[in-house]
Order: structure tokens, then C-alpha cells, then sequence
């Protein structure tokens, strides 16, 4: 999916990518490949000891967001505060409960570029 020019105009993000479900393989291996790659690279996770994109040297930013299993609102909550504190050009999930947390919430994540279709900020 292209970064749309426009949404991203202005300031530029401090982040190139947010990877979510950092406890995943994928994870770690597109946080590798990305961070490899010259892009700037933030991960977030439900809990740091056990997700190993979390220690990755990719890792720029790391953020601990509430259970996805517990909470789907509350992970997203905090998932919008990072993204306030943080201007990150693209989130990209991994997982699908977290795809489906973020596919429900898609209204409210408006104004930069989300890799599962919607704009996010």
C-alpha cells in the first residue's frame, strides 16, 4: 500500500513504522527487515518480556499496550495515545485479533497511513 502524500504533509514523522503484536515472528522479522532497510522502526506489545521485536536493535520505540484478549478498546486507547505522542507514518499489524481491534476503531485512527486500509494519525 503507497503513503498517501498529502496525509503525510507538514511535519515529518518521527516514526517511519509502529509494528503491533510484537511478541509475533512476523514481528521481529519485519521489524529486521524494515529497520535493515533504513526505516525507523517502533514496536509495541502486550508485555516486554516476551516479545522479542521488543530487544530487537531495529527497535526504535518500544510501547506496552493493555491485553488485546482482555480489552480490544483499551488496546487501541492506548494505542491512539502513542500514536498522539508519536507521529508514525504507518501502523502495521500482525496479528489478526489486533487487525480486528483496529479494523473496529478504524473512525478514530484518521490522518496518517494505516497498512490494513484506513488512515491512521
Amino acid at each position: 500500500m503507497r503513503a498517501d502524500p498529502e496525509a503525510l504533509a507538514g511535519t515529518a514523522p518521527e516514526l517511519g513504522v509502529l509494528m503491533l503484536d510484537g511478541a509475533t515472528r512476523q514481528t521481529l522479522t519485519c521489524t529486521r527487515a524494515l529497520g535493515r532497510a533504513g526505516t525507523k522502526v517502533a514496536v509495541a506489545a502486550e508485555r516486554g518480556d516476551t516479545a522479542p521485536a521488543l530487544h530487537s536493535r531495529w527497535c526504535s520505540r518500544g510501547a506496552i499496550l493493555p491485553p488485546l484478549e482482555r480489552s480490544p478498546g483499551a488496546y487501541v486507547d492506548e494505542l491512539l495515545s502513542f500514536l498522539d505522542r508519536h507521529r508514525t507514518a504507518v501502523v502495521l499489524p500482525a496479528y489478526d485479533g489486533s487487525i480486528d481491534a483496529v479494523r473496529v476503531r478504524r473512525s478514530c485512527l484518521r490522518g496518517g497511513h494505516c497498512a490494513s486500509g484506513g488512515l491512521i494519525r
